[in-house]
């Protein structure tokens, strides 16, 4: 009998050595497989900062170059040729956004954790939105903030993250704004906050901004549907984000007496507190 229970012990003591020897092995391909992960990441961030900053810079030189030649006296004279140099301005310096996003982005990812929050005054940064984006509105849009929550109010964001999501909004908002206002509204709700973007067109709204925002919707066969690519860009990314906040996001619109007023409202979870 004891020779059965030492043999047995034997047989569990070499059971138990190459299941740790197994463990051993695989822990180390698991974490030879994870540095190899992260050192693609990393060729991936830099070549994106690389081509960002190149794609950038010829982009600001463009701009530039169309600015010196609106303020040439014969070029105003010529409606058409101010027009196309007007519109060679503009849609460069929406490029050049969305590359300072990127390389923004690229940035955050090589320093920080993807998911790092910091702690922020909830009006401050919102105000500062507002302040970038009279930037871009009509001289004869307002930009208004509407909400019922403290001026001291804190909460934890990712604050890269979150100005991406705001800013693409209230730039599709400013863009589809030639006059009266663009409405910035937010309130707690739930576990989260609510927000909600409002702007008046004089036009009919395109269903294709509620498709576009639409959880059915695949961003990848985007051939039926009737947007700029700008918008198109922009409310793909603003889904993505939600997404990856588990939140959710729609359009509505309505029309009034004078116009039509589109909305945008989306709900992202959120930790509120207090320094």
């Amino acid at each position: 009998m004891m020779y059965y229970l030492i043999a047995l012990i034997i047989l569990l003591l070499v059971i138990l050595g190459a299941t740790l020897v197994l463990f051993h092995r695989q822990g180390k391909r698991l974490e030879e497989e994870l540095q190899h992960a992260i050192d693609n990441e990393d060729i991936k961030s830099q070549h994106l900062k690389d081509v960002s900053v190149t794609f950038s810079d010829t982009l600001n030189k463009i701009i530039l170059s169309c600015r010196n030649i609106e303020s040439q006296p014969c070029i105003c004279q010529n409606s058409d040729v101010a027009k196309a140099v007007e519109n060679i301005r503009f849609d460069s310096q929406q490029l050049a956004q969305y590359a300072n996003e990127i390389l923004e982005m690229s940035n955050t990812q090589g320093n920080i954790p993807h998911s790092k929050k910091i702690q922020v005054n909830l009006i401050e940064l919102i105000m500062s939105y507002r302040r970038e984006i009279m930037y871009d509105v009509k001289d004869n849009v307002q930009v208004n903030l509407h909400t019922d929550l403290s001026s001291q109010t804190k909460f934890w964001v990712n604050t890269t993250i979150f100005r991406q999501l705001v800013m693409h909004i209230l730039r599709y908002a400013a863009r589809a704004t030639t006059h009266g206002s663009i409405n910035i509204c937010y309130a707690a709700e739930g576990q989260g906050l609510r927000f909600w973007f409002e702007n008046t067109t004089d036009s009919a709204p395109n269903d294709s901004i509620k498709t576009l925002l639409s959880s059915k919707t695949d961003l990848s066969s985007l051939d039926n549907i009737e947007c700029d690519k700008d918008t198109i860009m922009s409310m793909s990314l603003c889904k993505s984000i939600i997404t990856t906040l588990k939140g959710n996001i729609e359009a509505s619109s309505q029309q009034t007496d004078t116009n039509y007023l589109n909305t945008i409202t989306f709900w992202i979870p959120c930790i509120f507190g207090e320094e």
